[in-house]
């Protein structure tokens, strides 16, 4: 007599075939939201301005909003290996998103916004590069942009009048819109990541 998909055993154990292919539909249903989130990343850069504020808020909503699925597969995916860093890239991961909400409509939140991105990418990163829970390069690319976007917060947070009395060189550096800026980064990674559950997922079965 077959069992039903995710149904314990006659001994009430769960199958783990079957918990591994839910987490594989799973991965792949996160990767097409990412890739949603991706393109609303990136529209936010190329028309977000356009209609506003409602095209933007929309598109907010959704480049962020849509980002949960992957962080839930990943902390799945890391938790087996290393619990402290599948919740610490969880938290991050969850603060990020919520953070980048607040940041898109006030300004002054942008720095921590960078500075939340930076540590959840930082974490993902070395996750990823040191135990292969996703692949070893996609990882360490992680990690170089979350110590860019923490380097990036640095910059952002400097006011107005401290730019004012910076050495122009410098100056230029830190007056870049780095917040608008990450949209960019998160949605070309955000491209990245849909491919990647893609391919784990696909060489999985």
């Amino acid at each position: 007599m077959r069992r039903e998909v995710g149904k314990p055993d006659t001994d009430g154990e769960a199958d783990p075939l079957s918990g591994l292919a839910i987490e594989a539909e799973a991965g792949r249903k996160a990767g097409r939201w990412s890739l949603l989130a991706a393109v609303a990343q990136i529209a936010l850069v190329a028309v977000g301005a356009l209609y506003f504020p409602y095209l933007r808020n929309f598109l907010i909503a959704v480049g962020y909003g849509f980002i949960l699925p992957a962080i839930a597969v990943m902390h799945v995916r890391n938790a087996p290996v290393r619990d402290s860093g599948a919740i610490l890239g969880t938290i991050a991961g969850t603060s990020a998103v919520a953070m980048g909400l607040a940041g898109s409509v006030n300004v002054d939140l942008e720095p921590a916004a960078l500075l939340l991105l930076g540590v959840w990418w930082w974490t993902t990163g070395k996750m990823a590069a040191q135990t292969r829970s996703l692949p070893a390069g996609f990882g360490v690319a992680t990690a170089a942009g979350g110590a860019l976007a923490a380097a990036a917060a640095l910059l952002a947070a400097f006011s107005s009048a401290s730019i004012a009395v910076l050495p122009a060189s410098i100056a230029i550096v830190a007056e870049q819109p780095y917040f608008a800026i990450s949209h960019a980064a998160l949605g070309a990674w955000l491209l990245a990541l849909a491919a990647v559950f893609r391919t784990v997922d696909r060489a999985a079965r």
